[in-house]
């Protein structure tokens, strides 16, 4: 599948729901997919759907559109109300930030501009998402330290949402995030030091799906994450 092939059946894809839905949609693929990406692997093409009217019975008119999708290999749509949406910096500061660093609309207005998210709603979030990959990192290597290809899947699995993530600490930083992952590594390269080449590394995965990763690599991966963990907590306001 071609980079061509797959942006045309977005752009297909969106105008369908639009027109299944019979009321006010956008559709938006995240900024940090629209690259080399999603373009081999269906499974990493991420999709927002923003409906005026999330009832069921609207949200059944989607069913034959998002099933053929899915069919394909691709990852269902996430579909929310214009509503909740409104509400939603609060509860979703890294993804928000992540589709305001960069995004395409596919269909309909941006839901994306105008949003503000709060700096320490975002900061909360990111220590909360590294501290989750710690743990699922140590239980990884407790149960497969002696298996490289299954270490080297896992951490290849992680490696957009980690790219997420980084994006969102450059923000966070009040550094420019970059739109590729060079970039973004590039705005956190004084930040980040000797962890760089190690980052660097497990976000080059998602385009080496059969690589494998040796204890070593994975244990400085995972020191790696917890060391961004802790940075990020120590943005923590200082208590009263």
């Amino acid at each position: 599948m071609t980079q061509a092939t797959t942006q045309a059946d977005l752009i297909a894809l969106a105008e369908r729901l639009c027109r299944d839905t019979d009321n006010g949609c956008s559709v938006v693929l995240d900024g940090s997919m629209n690259s080399e990406v999603w373009a081999n692997d269906p499974s990493e093409v991420r999709i927002l759907v923003v409906v005026d009217d999330p009832s069921p019975i609207s949200l059944t008119r989607l069913t034959p559109a998002i099933g053929e999708w899915q069919a394909q290999g691709h990852l269902p749509p996430l579909v929310i109300g214009r509503k909740e949406w409104g509400r939603a910096a609060d509860s979703f500061p890294i993804e928000i930030t992540d589709m305001q660093v960069d995004h395409l609309v596919l269909a309909g207005e941006d839901p994306v501009a105008g949003i503000k998210v709060n700096r320490e709603e975002l900061r909360r979030a990111l220590e909360v998402a590294f501290r989750e990959k710690v743990i699922r990192l140590r239980q990884a290597y407790i149960r497969f330290a002696e298996t490289e290809p299954v270490l080297g899947g896992f951490v290849r699995a992680c490696s957009s949402g980690l790219l997420v993530l980084l994006r969102a600490m450059a923000v966070l930083w009040g550094r420019p995030p970059g739109t590729t992952p060079e970039a973004t590594l590039a705005a956190l390269a004084e930040l980040l030091g000797d962890d760089v080449a190690t980052l660097r590394a497990a976000v080059a995965r998602r385009l080496e799906p059969d690589r494998p990763c040796t204890r070593e690599e994975f244990t400085a991966y995972m020191e790696a994450i917890e060391r961004l963990a802790d940075r990020i907590d120590a943005l923590a306001p200082a208590a009263s």
